[in-house]
């Protein structure tokens, strides 16, 4: 099972699907207007706890969507403070997981880095049996992100040259990383395989 997560202050989406890219569970985070600050990110942090921990025999890996540093929103700092916030959570679950860029996930979807909502849910419709659902806009994004962790884990378990960019990339006990002969130190991936990744579902 595979957890996708669309990290938002207002509204985190969150569903799980299978390999089958059947989703089991969907739903939509939604803190009180009342609740701001460190209030409305424990809130958040603490319902995705509760969604993962309740899956956890069963998860392979999470997938959050990881920030747009590009943006100019004025709530950048603080969904950096959620994003951490659900990794340490992740990681006191014993979860693997990883943070994909969105314009990654965007990329794997639709083939575009740059491509706008409406591209993504038509790609998502086109994966996951969604029409005549009620998924919010936030789940149908936490789909195509899980489906990002879906293809992730499908590269990892993949073997040879193909995937050369995968090279000593491993899933740990909680955490997702990639160690680097060239720079002598564990880094995040930073998901720059894309390419690669592409080439390997095309011809698998």
């Amino acid at each position: 099972m595979i957890v996708g997560i669309d990290p938002s202050l207002t509204n985190t989406g969150v569903v799980a699907i299978d390999n089958n890219l059947v989703c089991s569970h969907n739903v939509c985070f939604t803190p009180s207007k009342n609740l701001f600050g460190i209030e409305r990110l424990l809130f958040l942090a603490n319902a995705v706890r509760d969604f993962v921990d309740k899956l956890a025999p069963d998860v392979e890996l999470v997938s959050v969507e990881g920030p747009s540093y590009g943006s100019k929103t004025s709530s950048l700092f603080e969904l950096g403070e959620l994003g951490g916030l659900i990794q340490l959570t992740l990681y006191q679950l014993c979860v693997s997981y990883v943070f994909p860029a969105p314009t990654e996930v965007k990329k794997l979807m639709t083939g575009k880095g740059n491509a706008d909502k409406d591209k993504v849910k038509e790609s998502v419709g086109l994966t996951f049996d969604i029409e005549g659902k009620n998924y919010t806009e936030h789940e149908i994004d936490a789909l195509a992100i899980a489906f990002y962790g879906r293809a992730f884990l499908k590269a990892l378990k993949k073997e040879g040259p193909r995937v050369p960019l995968l090279d000593n990339i491993e899933v740990k006990s909680g955490i997702a990383k990639r160690t680097s002969k060239m720079k002598g130190k564990v880094i995040n991936p930073k998901f720059s395989f894309t390419t690669s990744l592409q080439e390997l579902l095309k011809s698998s």
